[in-house]
């Protein structure tokens, strides 16, 4: 954190302008709070092609909570959320150890923090009410009468996604969902 803040938040005379109002990102505060994480097996798999540093995932950059990188969104959404990891070195902050920036997955990581439609709470209440109202509909004119709700597939009345603009994905095991966070509960 440290070297991030000295290198990238701070550093106005090398990366930004000396006359701006703001931190890079408005950044006013750090905080600390303790993670347990775990990442997905399809991640952490020996063969795995995004296995990187025994059980992280590839480093993914996040710019106000949006994965950049085309390509990592890919992989958030054929894996699910990971936390990732990069080996630092920076001329600007010489260490004799090694040390590194580790990324993690949040809700909804396709869009950008003040544009998200519900917060992962929001969404998981809306989408609870939702299968209890779809669950009991029988048949498609019971369906379709709910229909800001519920949708009529395969026979079975089934919730709308409240929140279907938010990167989804489908694990090799045939689960399929929003990409929650790789925070554990």
């Amino acid at each position: 954190v440290t070297k991030y803040v000295h290198t990238e938040v701070l550093a106005e005379s090398i990366i930004g302008s000396p006359e701006r109002e703001r931190r890079k990102y408005g950044i006013q505060v750090i905080a600390k709070y303790p993670m347990k994480v775990k990442n997905p097996s399809s991640v952490t798999a020996r063969s795995s092609h995004i296995n990187t540093q025994v059980h992280f995932g590839p480093f993914v950059t996040f710019d106000y909570g949006v994965a950049t990188n085309p390509q990592t969104q890919t992989m958030i959404k054929e894996h699910g959320a990971f936390v990732g990891v990069q080996g630092q070195y920076d001329p600007r902050w010489p260490h004799s150890m090694p040390y590194f920036w580790f990324s993690v997955t949040g809700w909804c990581p396709n869009i950008v923090w003040s544009d998200r439609p519900a917060t992962r709470e929001e969404a998981e209440r809306i989408i609870s009410d939702r299968s209890g109202l779809c669950s009991h509909l029988d048949g498609s004119i019971a369906c379709e009468q709910n229909l800001d709700a519920c949708v009529y597939e395969n026979g079975t009345c089934i919730a709308r996604d409240p929140v279907p603009m938010c990167l989804n994905y489908t694990s090799p095991n045939g689960q399929n969902g929003h990409v929650l966070g790789g925070l554990c509960p």
